[in-house]
């Protein structure tokens, strides 16, 4: 049975996909039944129906339906988990959903004539475990059954690199897409790529931005000629798609025309020069550029020289980008005519690495004789080829065997594809890397292995304990004579994070000097303190008072919440920053945060506080209350406020229009909740 598996690149502002040709073994992209490479990322819910893409896009014409509509849902997958629509209520992944969902089926319909169950879908370096997993869900919801995420820079990387595009070994890509930056710095490892350090960006920044400050600066222009601004009642959106293309004209041409009908019919006509776009956005593109100059002297304080700067993202065209990089690297960027669907087709190349035994449209021969011919008739690329796929690569034990010199061992002991057994590991014993490091975290991390506790005290000499090792690995046959018997062995501060072990008052009793109650490890909290596997309860708190790490005890959401337990630990809870005001778990209603009105943290310099929580019992009656309290800079892209535009109208001259403010909230964008005051920027 033919099994075809698709790369898509999830955009913010479009989606594509891509399949690699068995044939050529080159990635090309595939259409959609628009005949369009890319897809707009914008779904409309209508009565009867739901719309994705262009389809979608043209109903933002009709001020009715246009409020139907959704669209850059990947800012927020998990920051606004449900939309409020008229006359419904969406789930941020059931946009997401839908999106795939119409990749997946015109791919099905136009192109293979078959299911599409697998797929590789590409996600920013900096999303953190819940946005992928966020990303994931959404497209099982969509009918994929195997689904990986992929790291943007990785996958452009990567079809870089099968174009024949030599990049080196240390490569620097920088991510200008629709909504985000990103840019990672990545090292070449056994014919792939893996992250080289902690990737940087900024979550919105992008051409949509772009587009809002040509539309503002035209806005004022218009106010400027008329004395009132381009539409009425707030942004008009057919014509913040006429900015888009002239955003986009303007990389070619150093002059464009509007000549557009806005509002109640008014001509809008202003020549526009690529100089007045570049002063526009200069801001946000020396902020990316001084971002990557401190990657790149990071990378080289860590031995790391960047051999070569990839460009990828449609944005990553406009000329000031490239020219601005240019003049503040020693590398000079490069630049490639598919640079804008360069993520696709990487994710395509991956996914096909990921199920390179399935048969695609158009291939007869069994996938296993044509490896072994490749192998045999091109040795040397053979073996590149094996170091690539030895971490997915789902092949017998025999073939294990024969080509024992070729695999690379670092990513086949992170195989979870193999058919794995007592007797293959003891007789690779001696090849096996038994601990590893980030992406290949060795056997020892492998959760596809026979775990038992014979396997485990076998080769007790040899597991690595601690790091990516048995400490942390959820699959192991965990039960408290297990944790007894390796005491000395364990890494007590990984141990502690685990959330698969057998956990209960008499557990945390008896190891209690040994458990790490709390800590900072990669900006991530690890200890009891922050495992929402512990048989939580008010007594067990308070037994342990004096060590648990309250910072993090404050924001772990499976604690038994109530009004009690907050008072009575009121004083130690942390009540800023990162703190209770951002639990969603709280039993949160009126009474408590008037309550604690004074401890609260309303809002600091970095958006953290209780304007930014969603799970609040949000009215009007309540932001009326605390009108002085909040910090309404922040509080407009609140998405679970209660929007009208009543609301808007009432706190006009108090909300932040721009940044972050209504102009950056989807509820208040994608819905077009506007007043007459939205041109206000």
């Amino acid at each position: 049975m033919n099994m075809a598996t698709i790369g898509i690149d999830f955009g913010t502002t479009t989606s594509s996909m891509a399949w690699v040709d068995p044939g050529t073994g080159k990635a090309e992209m595939l259409k959609n039944a628009e005949g369009e490479e890319k897809t707009p990322s914008v779904v409309y819910f209508g009565a009867d129906q739901v719309l994705v893409g262009t389809p979608a896009e043209q109903m933002l014409e009709d001020p009715e339906e246009g409020r139907r509509v959704v669209a850059s849902v990947k800012r927020e997958l998990v920051n606004a988990p449900t939309l409020a629509l008229p006359g419904r209520r969406v789930k941020a992944v059931e946009v997401a959903a839908a999106v795939f969902a119409k990749l997946k089926r015109d791919a099905e319909e136009l192109h293979f004539q078959e299911p599409v169950t697998r797929a590789v879908i590409t996600c920013p370096a900096s999303f953190d475990v819940m946005e992928r997993e966020a990303i994931e869900a959404a497209a099982r919801l969509a009918g994929f059954t195997e689904v990986r995420t992929l790291e943007e820079p990785v996958a452009a990387a990567l079809a870089y690199s099968r174009a024949g595009l030599g990049v080196g070994r240390h490569v620097l890509v920088y991510d200008l897409g629709g909504g985000t930056f990103d840019l990672a710095l990545l090292r070449e490892e056994a014919g792939g790529f893996a992250l080289a350090l902690e990737p940087k960006g900024l979550r919105r920044c992008g051409g949509d931005d772009f587009d809002q400050a040509l539309y503002d600066y035209c806005d004022e222009e218009a106010e400027r000629q008329w004395g009132v601004p381009l539409h009425s009642q707030g942004r008009d959106l057919r014509f913040l798609r006429d900015c888009r293309r002239r955003k986009e004209n303007l990389s070619a041409q150093d002059k464009v025309l509007f000549s557009s009908l806005v509002g109640e019919g008014r001509l809008f006509r202003h020549s526009l020069t690529r100089e007045l776009f570049e002063g526009l956005i200069s801001s946000r593109i020396d902020t990316t550029v001084r971002l990557t100059g401190e990657l790149v002297r990071a990378a080289e304080a860590q031995g790391f020289p960047v051999e070569t700067v990839v460009l990828i993202g449609g944005s990553s065209r406009i000329p000031l980008v490239q020219r601005r990089l240019k003049e503040s690297l020693s590398v000079e960027p490069r630049r490639w005519q598919h640079q804008d669907v360069a993520v696709a087709l990487g994710a395509a190349y991956f996914a096909q690495e990921l199920w390179p035994l399935r048969a695609v449209p158009g291939v007869t021969q069994d996938r296993h004789e044509l490896d072994i011919l490749f192998f045999v008739t091109h040795p040397e690329a053979g073996q590149a080829f094996m170091r690539a796929i030895s971490h997915s690569y789902p092949c017998s034990e025999a073939m294990i065997g024969h080509y024992t010199e070729r695999w690379d061992w670092s990513r086949l002991s992170s195989n979870e594809s193999l058919p794995w057994s007592e007797r293959l590991i003891e007789r690779f014993a001696e090849r096996w890397v038994w601990g590893g490091s980030f992406p290949y975290k060795g056997l020892s991390s492998n959760p596809a292995l026979p775990w038992s506790e014979t396997l485990i005290e076998r080769y007790a000499e040899r597991w690595e304990w601690g790091g990516f090792g048995l400490s942390r690995n959820p699959a192991i046959p965990w039960s408290e004579a297990l944790i007894e018997r390796y005491t000395e062995r364990w890494d007590w501060g990984l141990l502690s994070s685990n959330e698969s072990l057998p956990w209960s008052e008499a557990l945390i009793e008896r190891y209690a000097n040994r458990w790490q109650w709390g800590c900072m490890l990669s900006k991530i909290g690890l200890g009891l303190s922050s495992n929402k596997s512990l048989p939580w309860c008010d007594t067990l708190i308070a037994r342990y008072v004096a060590r648990w790490n309250w910072s993090f005890l404050s924001i772990n959401h499976a604690l038994p919440w109530s009004e009690a337990l907050i008072e009575q630990f009121a004083e130690r809870w942390q009540w800023n920053g990162i703190g209770l005001n951002e639990n969603p778990g709280l039993p949160w209603s009126e009474a408590l945060i008037e309550r604690y009105a004074e401890r609260w943290n309303w809002g600091d310099k970095d958006g953290l506080g209780l304007h930014n929580n969603p799970a609040l019992p949000w009215s009007e009656a309540l932001i009326e209350r605390y009108a002085d309290r909040w910090d309404w800079n922040w509080l407009a892209d609140n998405h679970a406020l209660p929007w009208s535009e009543t609301l808007i109208e009432r706190y006009a001259d108090r909300w932040e229009w721009g940044g972050y403010g209504l102009r950056g909230c989807e509820r208040f964008n994608s819905c077009a909740m506007v007043a007459t005051h939205s041109h206000q920027s």
